[in-house]
Parts: structure tokens; C-alpha cells; sequence
């Protein structure tokens, strides 16, 4: 049997039995009586535990401090007077929506109010992700010995919270850190326990007694401005016991529930005491890996950058590509409308590049004008014509560029949200065959420290490899170096570009962020001739390859201007210092 039976929605049957209050924790201090009678009604239903109706208890929704300590001191108080010694008190945190800092604060300030008041256990529920809790999580664990906590995380249907990050991560995360982890919120019964079951196949070892699961009663219809939900009570108490039979230690109800839900379910368990469920044995997977993943590093690996047509004409990109390929590069990269100018779509042509010339491709996947669900279709589409690498990156913004046509960018994720993402979906519906993820990693900027931060968090996120920015300074081999001795286990490809000419340095050099050219370089192909260019502009970027060459384990070759051949040369140069040719 759980460990609690909890109770069902408060919020949504406080607005059904009459309540006035526009947010529902306000009534802590003027209906006394009617937070008494819902807590009363859940434990008649057979509940022991109850949550305090405090769930939007922050100083984001009640921004004066001395109200919002009444307001949790009341609901406490409250709580615990309805549950006596019937029913235990968890101190309920919702989630707060905001920017990462002021949601972690005002999620700690509430917790350090319950602590205050001296709650001993903790329910931070409908969370869609872990960091805006951390800090309060700890103070707890700081402050209240022995406290039970409690981290719930409210899912859609695939799986994925409205940040984008997959529930078996977080559940996984959070057992870390808390007694007991789970859902509530969004799905109904019968998809949670879908998902429920799915976890023992996500996360090896899973011991299901420390779940938490409290499903919607279904899922809501708009009514007349009032979200509406199925009056369904004998249909959620079967759902509901299927859910105890997985082993979970926390049962209860969400939006849409009432002690009617909630008496039917713990009436059915009392009765029936269903025999755990055997979970089925997780199927055979043949996974297939990426060829960046399984390369053999004891050698450098040699990747070609080319820039998608701008138009329906793919022949000199098709010519550049056999070019590198019959040169002997590793893989090729495509870019994705760098400066926002719209080109040819990245993963139908790297699907064309391995499809026509078997080469292994390295797509850019931009957050810019992809929401997730474009993202994972574009990825399993992707998938199925075997591209198994990706390099992840912000995309340069249009809004950047004035456009006189007002186009703007949509971001949906974050870089690090969309290297989250994809690596979430590497354990889902793309775990037969993950993608190796890329990202970047910028040695040309003034503050390193905090570039190199960033780069952690990335390969915490689940990046693999980093590409860097094109170097042209010693500084920035100087931060490459620091890069290797800091990031180990991870794989680093040195950006290198050979230079055009004059005119393409000092464009670069002037009016591209993230490239410092020495005004040296510059000049010395000033008044070059064609062939004297080429010679200067191959010969410093061998200079920076053998500078490079200890703290790297490939090369991320670049060329502007269609100047396939320069390119061609530093590829020969890397075979040869490799032992290739």
C-alpha cells in the first residue's frame, strides 16, 4: 500500500463550492471556515495527507511580504488543525513563473516561512524543471531534520514539461535530492500511468516505492471562461489503482478531483489491495550510434563546413561536398542561415550529402524559429535518413539585422534548453539511435572564466563535443589550451578559417562579432596577388593548426567565399602532419 494517500485539487473545487477569492489562498484569511470544510471533506474521503492551500503562496502573486506570511502562517494553520492526528501536513510550493533567480528566491522565501512555522514535511509540485527549487530543497534539508520532501512535475502527454525537458531527467535528478519524486497536474490518469510504467525502463534500478503520482481527473473543457473537468469518479478510482499497483509511495488527485474522486479510489483500494503489477521486461534495442561518437580519436578529425544555397541551385554545394569527400574529410557541416539570411533547409540537405555521397553529416539545429514540436519532428525525420549528429546553437537573430520587412526571430529554447531537449529525446523516442551532440565554444571572447562556465553547463546538459569559433590569435589557442586542461572527457574541434583576401579579413575582422583578425594579416594581403594571397592566407592557417594541434581532437574547417580550393589545401596539410597520406 502508498505510503500517502493525498488528497485531491483544492484550487479547482474552491471555485465549484462558491469561493470568491480570485486566487483561492487568499481565502486562508477571509473564509476560514470554507479551507476547513475542503480539507475536512478530503479526509473524510480517506486521505492522510493534505495539502495546504498554499500553492500560489510567492511574492510573484502576493507581493507584499507581511501579507504573504499571513497568508502561509494561516494555511497552515488551518491544515493542521482539519488534519489533527488523521492525516499528516505537507507545506505546498507550486511552481512559480519566472525567470530562473527570482523563481528560486521566491520559492526559497516561502520554504523558509513553512520552516519557520516549524513544517517538517514539503510538497513543491507541477514543476517544469528542477533548478528553480534546488536552493529551496536545500535549505530544507539545511534547516529541518528529517523532513520528507516531495518533487512533482506536471507533463504533457510525450512526456515533456513546457520547458522542454523530458520527466524521466527530472524524476531521476530529483530522487537525488528529495524523499519521494513524481507527477501531478496536466495528464489524466490514464496517461500518467502510461508514463508511469514507461519509467522503469528510463531509469535502471527505479525503485518505484519513492514515486509520487496524483493524476488530473481528466483532461479540461472550456466552459463559459471556467475550465471544466469530467465528473468522473469511478472511472479515476480504476485509473488510480492501477497506479498503486505499479508500487508508487504517493498516491493522490489534481485539478478536476473531489473527495467524491478521492473516496471512490482509497474505497477500491481498501477493498480490492491489488497485487503490484510485474513490469514488463524493456525490449531488445539495437542502437545505432553516431560516426562521430565511435571515431577513432588516436587521429584528427577532419570536419568541412559549407553554407546551404541560397537558392534552388544546389550544384556548387553538391561540388564542393565530392570535393572534400574525395580529399578524404571525416565529415561535412551545414550551416543554418548564419546572419539570418534564409537558405536552403540544413537537415534535408545534410540527408541529401549522406544519402549521395555516404559521408558523415554534422547539421546546425538553431533554437531560432523552432518550437519543440518542430524540433522533434525534424529530428526523427532526420533520424530515418540516418543523420545521427548535431551541432546545437542559438542562430543568429534577424531582429539583429534591422530587417526593414519586420521579420523577427522566435525562440522557443535557449541553447542549453535545446542541447537538453535533443538529449532528452535521445532517451525517448530517439534512444535507438541518439544523436552525438555538438555545440560552440567561443576562444575568441575577453572573459573566458564565464565562456568555460558556459560550456560546462552544456556538457552537463548532454553536449559531447565543442566547436570553436575560427582562431586567429595566440590568445585564442591560449584558451583552447585552458579548454582541454578544464573540460576533460570531452571532444574539441579547433574552428580554423583561411582568409579570402583584404577585403573578406577586414569585413570579418570589422562587422562579424565573436572574429578578432590581426590587423597584420590584414595588411599583409593588402595589395597581394591572387596566388601570394592564397599562399599567406593557407600558410597562417597551417600556423594555427600546428598551434593547435595538442589541445584539439580535430579541426572544424571554414572557407569564405566559395574558396573551395584553400580549404582542400589545409585538409591535405592535416592528412599529412596525421600520417593519412
Amino acid at each position: 500500500m502508498p505510503d500517502f494517500r493525498f488528497d485531491g485539487a483544492f484550487g479547482t473545487l474552491y471555485g465549484e463550492l462558491g469561493g470568491k477569492e480570485e486566487i483561492c489562498e487568499l481565502a486562508n484569511l477571509t473564509d476560514r471556515s470554507m479551507v476547513k470544510r475542503i480539507h475536512h471533506a478530503y479526509i473524510a474521503a480517506g486521505a492522510d495527507a493534505i495539502k495546504t492551500n498554499t500553492y500560489q503562496a510567492n511574492r510573484t502573486v502576493i507581493a507584499d511580504e507581511r501579507q504573504l506570511r499571513n497568508v502561509i502562517a494561516a494555511g497552515y494553520e488551518l491544515a493542521l488543525d482539519a488534519a489533527g492526528d488523521q492525516a499528516k501536513v505537507f507545506a505546498d510550493i507550486g511552481n512559480v513563473a519566472a525567470p530562473l533567480a527570482e523563481a528560486s528566491a521566491a520559492c526559497t522565501q516561502t520554504a523558509r516561512i513553512f520552516c519557520e512555522l516549524g513544517a517538517g514535511c514539503f510538497l513543491f509540485e507541477t514543476l517544469d524543471d528542477i533548478e528553480p527549487v534546488e536552493e529551496a530543497v536545500a535549505y530544507v534539508r539545511e534547516n529541518v531534520p528529517g523532513a520528507v520532501i516531495i518533487l512533482s512535475f506536471a507533463v504533457a502527454q510525450d512526456g515533456y514539461t513546457r520547458r522542454g525537458i523530458f520527466y524521466a531527467k527530472l524524476i531521476e535528478r530529483a530522487l537525488e535530492i528529495a524523499d519521494y519524486a513524481g507527477l501531478n497536474c496536466i495528464c489524466g490518469p490514464a496517461v500518467m500511468h502510461e508514463l508511469a510504467a514507461g519509467l522503469g525502463r528510463l531509469i535502471p534500478g527505479l525503485d518505484y516505492s519513492r514515486l509520487s503520482l496524483m493524476p488530473n481527473a481528466s483532461y479540461p473543457a472550456r466552459q463559459n471562461g471556467r475550465m471544466m473537468f469530467s465528473n468522473n469518479p469511478s472511472y479515476f478510482a480504476d485509473k488510480l489503482s492501477l497506479l498503486a499497483a505499479l508500487g508508487a509511495g504517493i498516491i493522490g488527485g489534481c485539478c478536476g478531483t473531489t473527495p467524491a474522486h478521492m473516496e471512490a479510489a482509497y474505497r477500491l483500494l481498501d477493498s480490492a489491495s491489488p497485487a503490484a503489477a510485474k513490469m514488463p521486461d524493456p525490449p531488445a534495442v539495437t542502437v545505432r550510434h553516431s560516426a562521430l561518437a565511435d571515431f577513432d580519436y588516436s587521429r584528427k578529425l577532419i570536419a568541412v563546413e559549407l553554407n546551404p544555397p541560397l537558392n534552388c541551385d544546389a550544384s556548387f554545394f553538391m561540388e564542393a561536398a565530392r570535393r572534400f569527400v574525395d580529399r578524404g574529410a571525416d565529415a561535412l557541416t551545414v550551416t543554418d542561415s548564419p546572419l539570418s539570411r534564409a537558405r536552403a533547409d540544413t537537415f534535408m540537405l545534410s540527408a541529401k550529402l549522406r544519402r549521395e555521397l555516404g559521408i558523415e553529416v554534422l547539421p546546425h539545429l538553431t533554437c531560432r524559429d523552432r518550437n519543440r514540436v518542430a524540433i522533434k519532428g525534424t529530428l526523427m525525420a532526420a533520424s530515418i535518413e540516418e543523420i545521427g549528429s548535431l551541432l546545437a546553437i542559438t542562430g543568429d537573430s534577424p531582429d539583429a539585422m534591422l530587417r526593414a520587412d519586420g521579420v523577427k526571430g522566435v525562440y522557443n529554447l535557449s541553447s542549453n534548453g535545446l542541447i537538453s531537449y535533443v538529449d532528452s529525446l535521445n532517451r525517448d523516442v530517439l534512444a535507438s539511435a541518439p544523436y552525438y551532440i555538438a555545440a560552440a565554444l567561443n576562444v575568441n571572447v575577453p572573459n573566458f572564466s564565464a565562456e568555460l562556465e558556459r560550456a560546462k553547463k552544456k556538457l552537463s546538459l548532454g553536449a559531447s563535443m565543442l566547436v570553436t569559433q575560427a582562431m586567429f590569435t595566440p590568445e585564442s589557442v591560449e584558451n583552447l589550451c585552458r579548454a582541454r586542461g578544464e573540460l576533460p572527457g570531452c571532444r574539441i574541434l579547433a574552428g580554423v578559417m583561411p582568409l579570402a583576401g583584404y577585403k573578406n579579413a577586414m569585413f570579418l575582422s570589422n562587422e562579424v562579432g565573436g572574429i578578432t583578425i590581426p590587423q597584420e594579416l590584414c595588411e599583409s594581403m593588402k595589395d597581394a596577388s591572387p596566388e601570394r594571397t592564397k599562399e599567406i592566407s593557407v600558410g597562417y592557417s597551417r600556423s594555427m593548426i600546428e598551434q593547435a594541434w595538442d589541445f584539439c581532437d580535430g579541426f572544424y574547417l571554414m572557407f569564405p567565399l566559395k574558396k573551395v580550393d584553400f580549404a582542400e589545401a589545409l585538409v591535405d596539410f592535416i592528412k599529412e602532419k596525421d600520417g593519412r597520406l
